[in-house]
């Protein structure tokens, strides 16, 4: 074999190559010790998943348009676990309907005077951001930011309930969204809990993250009241409303006039989400429950404010901006397999859902008496 020499600047380039090379692999033992992280029996397995999570940073920033990716806690996650985070399935329209409890609902069907811009992250609950963990609690932590933030808006003062005591508590015969707790539920079946039964107050039952024994707490804010039933009237609570189901206009006005609107979209691609308005591929099964804080526009580029349940350290803050297309009822899917992610147990007829991830797809909007009408 006849070798042949190699000049100083082609072995330089050689190893400036392999060193770029070698520079742009993350350290996965510099991301477990960042997140206070160590596996034994499937660390190898981790480590692919969070590599080829490193691919698709890498492949979305490239783009350079509306939104970034990072790694971050959730990017050596199986996608069983990813689902956990979302874990909400809701039910079909024709079983929400039997749980509209507020019998004289606004109307937020008319088009007049609804501003271009509206943020309620002004609010002091909206900096309260929850890490719902791995409990598929999604669905009681939307419903408890909403509570707060109507509370403070309509009351005066910021809510904080508990999160616990529905998670523990809240029945679900039906098994619409899950089979209850941590396995899933809805943020309908929650607000009929709290509209008979009242809520504590997360210091009296606070988040564990984990399904517990249902055990009814005593407090003066969320328990006394004139009403015979108690109940959710004791805090201010009148009812909810479920919006017209993949209608744009309704969850405008809502949010507009009334505050924060619990949500429920497709979650599947959020989890590498840092910043910018996400327009990325959400796919159709609605699976996760979220709150709505409002809409903007941004450089001609109008968005959705969405406040998450996955941790100050995720997004922007807790809160991830989610496109919102001109004519968001003409962006619509069809989810041919909804007991795998929205319907009640046995409800197998496909559902369609419009707007981006679903964002129109199911809302629900609790109605609180103002402090100052006497209530």
């Amino acid at each position: 074999m006849v070798a042949f020499p190699i000049s100083l600047a082609m072995l330089l380039h050689v190893l400036a190559v392999a060193g770029f090379k070698m520079a742009s692999e993350p350290s996965f033992k510099d991301f477990l010790l960042k997140h206070g992280k160590s596996y034994t029996h499937d660390y190898e397995a981790r480590r692919l998943v969070f590599l080829q999570n490193h691919e698709k940073v890498i492949k979305q920033n490239k783009r350079g348009k509306l939104w970034t990716a990072t790694l971050n806690k959730f990017s050596d996650w199986f996608e069983d676990e990813l689902k956990t985070l979302r874990g909400y399935k809701r039910g079909t329209k024709k079983h929400s309907e039997n749980w509209r409890s507020f019998s004289q609902a606004a109307d937020f069907t008319l088009r007049q005077n609804v501003p271009e811009t509206m943020d309620w992250r002004n609010l002091t609950s909206s900096k309260k951001i929850d890490d719902q963990g791995a409990c598929g609690s999604c669905w009681a932590v939307a419903s408890v930011a909403v509570l707060n933030a109507h509370h403070e808006i309509h009351r005066g003062k910021p809510g904080d309930f508990s999160i616990q005591e529905l998670v523990n508590c809240v029945p679900n015969p039906r098994e619409c969204g899950g089979s209850g707790g941590c396995q899933g539920a809805t943020v309908e079946l929650a607000m009929d809990y709290v509209q008979a039964s009242g809520l504590a107050l997360s210091s009296e039952v606070p988040y564990t993250a984990a399904d517990g024994r249902c055990a009814k707490a005593t407090s003066l804010l969320a328990r006394s009241s004139g009403d015979a039933l108690g109940g959710g009237s004791a805090f201010g609570l009148m009812g909810f409303q479920t919006l017209r189901s993949n209608a744009e206009m309704p969850l405008v006005r809502a949010v507009a006039e009334e505050g924060p609107v619990a949500i429920s979209v497709a979650a599947d691609a959020w989890s590498l989400y840092d910043h910018g308005i996400f327009d990325g591929e959400c796919g159709n099964v609605v699976d996760h429950a979220v709150t709505l804080f409002g809409y903007g526009k941004e450089r001609g580029t109008k968005y959705w404010i969405v406040k998450n349940s996955w941790g100050h350290d995720w997004g922007e803050d807790g809160y991830i901006r989610l496109l919102r297309h001109d004519d968001e009822e003409a962006h619509c899917g069809l989810d041919s397999k909804p007991e795998v992610g929205l319907a009640c147990k046995g409800e197998t007829d496909p559902i369609t859902t419009c707007g981006t991830c679903g964002i129109l797809y199911d809302s629900v909007v609790p109605h609180f008496a103002n402090l100052d009408a006497g209530a």
